[in-house]
């Protein structure tokens, strides 16, 4: 044997089989190291703290946290390694305590292994330590016996860290999660314009509930998949906080812009979609969501599977010609009777040649020649069909008020042909 410091044990080899003399003479190798526990704990905790990131967050308190815990570890490691455990006491028990401790303070699981790791080395050293000066053959055997158990309680420390750790972080999230989505259906029910909700509502977001706020709410089809596919990871590396839920048959965001210009922050929302949807911009915070929410609910109903032949994030202040007609079906039936019921005497093929022109003529402005380039016609024909328009539902497009009306029960009958029957 080598009169040098003893090799760290082989954890490659099988584990020694002790005898009962063995035991007993590792025991006691142990049991010398507990008049200096706290300051090998102190030693231990101070490694540990010089060892963190000075980004890491953790509770203010977390130093003397780990100053404690670590003192707690070393005593009853090396007791029950001295084979005198307090009774009712058990290092596994302390070891799910630590993990489930660090995984509320916010230590990353790494950190925690790593530190389980360092405690064992200065252990480890601090028993090499302890009587330097007997280099027989016996002792190197023991302390070689005495670090194999050590280094192989890590593998099981390990395996009890990892394990308490993750549930305790499922059980967290699901914790979060459950705040979140309380936080956020209130704001979108109304309670944002109280200061106690609204601030406890902010911490839970991520957000504050004065800064602007982009709402975007997406109609949900069936099994298909929301109008937004992750649309987190499309604005967060810009800086856009945001929180996305599902309710009441939608998608639905808050999304804070920051710096970064609202025009930015829909192109790359608009990257993410499968379907349309609908947005609206809120400049006052959480006191206005819920107004917004609703509003932007019912824009976004009234899209269809495609706006304009492809996938759209429309304006919410763009469709409030759709929103007044869809706040009152039976004004809305009404109105397609009364403008458009001319047309219902006429076969199906005669109506739609008639709605497609008097639809191309208001939206070329009245203009016969561009109608007529929309419709790929003579701009005569045009003519003589907005003449057999006007005969037939007795509104001119060129009076102001038909003008209104005409639109608006093109607007419904387009959104329900049925209606006009």
């Amino acid at each position: 044997m080598s009169r040098t410091t003893p090799m760290w044990p082989d954890l490659d080899a099988e584990p020694p089989s002790l005898s009962s003399e063995d035991a007993h003479a590792v025991r006691r190798a142990w049991a010398t190291l507990l008049p200096d526990a706290d300051d090998i704990a102190d030693r231990i905790s101070a490694q540990l703290l010089a060892a963190r990131s000075e980004s890491a967050t953790t509770p203010p308190d977390y130093p003397a946290d780990v100053r404690r815990t670590t003192r707690d570890h070393i005593r009853l490691g090396l007791r029950t390694m001295a084979g005198t455990p307090p009774e009712g006491e058990r290092t596994v028990e302390l070891w799910r305590a630590l993990a489930r401790r660090r995984a509320r303070q916010g230590v990353p699981l790494e950190e925690l292994l790593a530190s389980y790791t360092t405690g064992c080395r200065v252990l480890w050293r601090s028993l090499l330590a302890v009587d330097p000066r007997n280099r027989s053959a016996e002792r190197q055997r023991i302390v070689a016996l005495a670090g194999h158990e050590l280094w192989s309680s890590l593998e099981v420390q390990n395996a009890v860290l990892v394990q308490a750790y993750r549930l305790e972080s499922r059980r967290l999230r699901r914790l979060d999660d459950g705040r979140r989505a309380s936080a956020m259906d209130g704001l979108l029910l109304g309670r944002g314009s109280d200061p106690v909700f609204a601030r406890e509502a902010g911490e839970h977001l991520g957000l504050r509930p004065d800064e602007p706020l982009l709402v975007v709410v997406g109609e949900l089809h069936g099994n298909a998949d929301p109008p937004l596919r992750a649309p987190e990871d499309a604005i967060e590396p810009f800086g856009v906080r945001s929180q996305w839920r599902i309710r009441g048959g939608h998608q639905v965001g808050l999304v804070a812009p920051g710096a970064l210009p609202v025009t930015e922050v829909l192109s790359r929302l608009s990257g993410t979609l499968v379907a349309p949807a609908a947005w609206m911009h809120v400049r006052t915070g959480f006191t206005d969501v819920a107004g917004a929410y609703h509003l932007t609910v019912r824009a976004a109903d009234t899209l269809s599977a495609q706006v304009d032949g492809d996938k759209a994030l429309v304006s919410t202040t763009a469709r409030l010609p759709e929103l007044l007609l869809a706040s009152s079906p039976e004004v809305t039936g009404l109105l397609v009777e009364e403008v458009l019921g001319g047309l219902s005497s006429l076969p199906d093929s005669a109506r739609d040649v008639l709605v497609d022109t008097l639809a191309a003529y208001l939206e070329a402005d009245l203009s016969p020649t561009h109608a007529a380039t929309a419709l790929m016609c003579h701009r005569n024909t045009v003519i003589y069909r907005m003449k057999q328009i006007v005969e037939l539902l007795k509104h001119d497009p060129h009076d102001n008020r038909d003008r209104v009306l005409l639109t608006l029960a093109l607007l419904a009958y387009r959104r329900s042909p049925d209606t006009a029957g």
